[in-house]
């Protein structure tokens, strides 16, 4: 989710980097892997932290959570969240998902022009959720395959529909995710209407031989 954020962020940094700040805060590893395991010491999260900058080409500042996560559970413990903080330095939006462009953009507008105060809350994840999934794979497979076993254990659907996407690589995410949730939600409809079918089938069947 947080690799599917970085062109977002991007696009509105350059429309608003002029008068916001941005601030990305690298706290955890949501499933790491072999490849990037999750920080034991300052140090190596720190280098985590450059790393994921250089791999979005990040131009804003990435700060580091405490090994802990001391920030990130006063905030909110969930992975990929996005806060406006107002002149008064008070949390004035959040967006759940720091990939949801739409939102932020309505929560930079509404900072950047009207009066310091509380904005408000975005929780969709008809967009966002999808956006997700087209770049899982690959962020995936450069963590290494304890993360993508981890992803498995933890949410075998979303994997599975991860995969999936993956298939539909000349797509943009957002295009490979919404095909992979679609045929994840019309499988079990399919399956379940054949099952139907089947079974009316049987009955059929069965009267057929007692006549």
């Amino acid at each position: 989710m947080t690799a599917s954020a970085g062109p977002a962020l991007k696009r509105l940094h350059r429309e608003f980097g002029d008068r916001v700040a941005f601030l990305t805060l690298y706290v955890r590893e949501a499933h790491p892997g072999e490849h990037v395991p999750q920080a034991t010491t300052a140090e190596q999260k720190m280098a985590h932290a450059r790393a994921y900058r250089k791999r979005d080409g990040l131009s804003w500042p990435v700060a580091v959570d405490a090994i802990d996560g001391e920030l990130h559970r006063q905030l909110d413990p969930k992975p990929n969240a996005a806060y406006l903080i107002d002149a008064n330095g008070n949390v004035a939006f959040r967006a759940l998902w720091s990939n949801d462009e739409r939102a932020l953009r309505e929560g930079l507008d509404a900072i950047v022009s009207g009066p310091p105060g509380a904005i408000g809350e975005r929780e969709p994840r008809v967009v966002p959720m999808p956006n997700g999934l087209g770049t899982m794979d690959a962020i995936l497979g450069d963590a290494g395959a304890t993360a993508r076993q981890d992803v498995l254990r933890q949410a075998p659907p979303m994997y599975a529909m991860a995969r999936l996407a993956a298939f539909f690589g000349p797509l943009p995410p957002l295009g490979r995710g919404i095909i992979a949730a679609a045929i994840g939600m019309l499988g079990p409809v399919v399956l379940a209407g054949g099952l139907r079918q089947l079974l009316a089938w049987r009955e059929r069947a069965g009267g057929r031989g007692h006549a």
